[in-house]
Parts: structure tokens; sequence; C-alpha cells
């Protein structure tokens, strides 16, 4: 963009001053109470196809379909992911889910991405033993724990993940006004876009992950138990 400069020395000269500028859009908070999921703010990206997002009622809806993995694998991530611009700088990332995963494989959570293939990840998982919380950093094709608890259902809906420099904490809340602090690391990782993630994937035994998550791999093999669909609803995103 251009702006026009003045320098006063008796007269005034003026000076256009041409600046190269890689400013991004201005992240935005969204309590979903429009009638759609506004074009503009936000991008589902969806690799396989056959997710669903919608908006009623103060509620986000999204679907994750069943059959392939949903999932970060070591060849492609093929989770899906609501996100929208941020600038590579500090964020605080909240949101409130109205429902939890409740099958084996099913996940979702808050996204803080520099590509597909490179994420923060704050997630509620299904669990043995019920719902429970994860942070992982996938990075790669690699999906590394950082922080991994159990928590009892009521005491998991909202989400906070927060980054100071290249700190990332992370939070949860039964309430949204008392928070846990749950861990925290010192990564250097950028970021690009922020959001929701969700996902899900089949059960077995015997085949690798490349099998499962390649869809290029003439070797692919289909799940002993394909993945069942998942339905998220989400009260609120907000960045400060």
């Amino acid at each position: 963009m251009s702006r026009i400069c003045l320098r006063g020395n008796g007269i005034f000269v003026v000076l256009f001053c041409l600046l190269g500028s890689t400013a991004q859009a201005a992240p935005q908070s969204d309590d979903f109470s429009g009638g759609a999921i506004d074009p503009a703010v936000w991008t589902l990206q969806d690799p396989l196809g056959g997710a669903l997002v919608g908006q009623a009622a103060g509620l986000l809806t999204l679907q994750v379909p069943g059959g392939p993995d949903h999932h970060p694998g070591t060849e492609t991530n093929t989770a899906v992911h609501l996100l929208q611009d941020h600038p590579d700088t500090d964020l605080s990332l909240e949101t409130r889910f109205e429902t939890l995963p409740t099958e084996a494989g099913h996940f979702q959570g808050l996204v803080a991405a520099a590509d597909d293939r490179h994420q923060i990840l704050w997630l509620i998982l299904a669990g043995a033993n019920g719902p429970r919380l994860g942070a992982y950093l996938y990075q790669g094709g690699y999906l590394l724990p950082l922080v991994e608890t159990e928590r009892e259902p009521s005491a998991m809906i909202h989400l906070r993940l927060v980054r100071e420099g290249d700190t990332w904490t992370f939070f949860d809340s039964p309430d949204g006004y008392l928070w846990e602090w749950r861990g925290a690391i010192n990564h250097p990782r950028a970021v690009t876009g922020i959001g929701l993630g969700a996902g899900n994937r089949g059960l077995d035994q015997e085949t690798t992950d490349r099998d499962r998550h390649d869809p290029v791999d003439p070797g692919l093999t289909a799940a002993d138990q394909p993945a069942t669909p998942l339905v998220v609803e989400v009260d609120y995103f907000f960045d400060a």
C-alpha cells in the first residue's frame, strides 16, 4: 500500500512512502449467532470430502463422516479443520463444546497451525474410561504427546490455548471461569491459522499408519472397524 508523508522545511514536501504490507486480517471471535458460517472468516479444510459445517440457534455444528480415518497421519493429515487466518503473534484461544466425544477414535479441540503438517493441538478425546484431554505437537507427520490426562465429562467443556512467544500453555475449565493449568511447552512454532479440529479413526490391530493414511499408497488397507461418524457442537470461539 502507499501513504502520504509530510515533512516541513519552510515548505511542505509530499513524499510517497511505499510500504510492503504483509499484514493479515485480524482474527475474529465468533458466537455463531448468525444464520450461516461467515466464509470471509472461516475456511473448512476437509481433505477426504464429506464433512459438513452448519450454524443455527447459536451453535456451530461440525459433522465428520464415518468410513476412512480423519486423523493426523504420517503421510497425510486427513482431520477436518475449520480455520481462520492469524498473524504469527501471541494468542489466547478459547472455546466451549456442547458435545463430547464418546466413541473410541473420536477427538475435537483447538488448533494453531503453520500448515496441515505442523500444528499445536489441544484436544478432547474419547478414552477407554471416558473423555480425556490431550495436547499434541504434530510435526512433519509425527504426532507427539505433550499433555495427556483423564477428566470427568462434566469438567471438560471449555478449552483454552495460550501462546506467549515460544511458550504454549494448556488449560481447561468446567464453567469458563475457573481454569485449570494442564501443562506448558517451549516450542518455536510459526502460526498462520487458528480454529477448530475434529476427527475419527477406525479400530484395528494389523494395518500400519502408512496403510491407513496415505490414499495414494497402493498398499492402502481399510481398518477392521471403519471410523464411526462424529458430530461436534460448539457454543463459541474466542481469540483474545
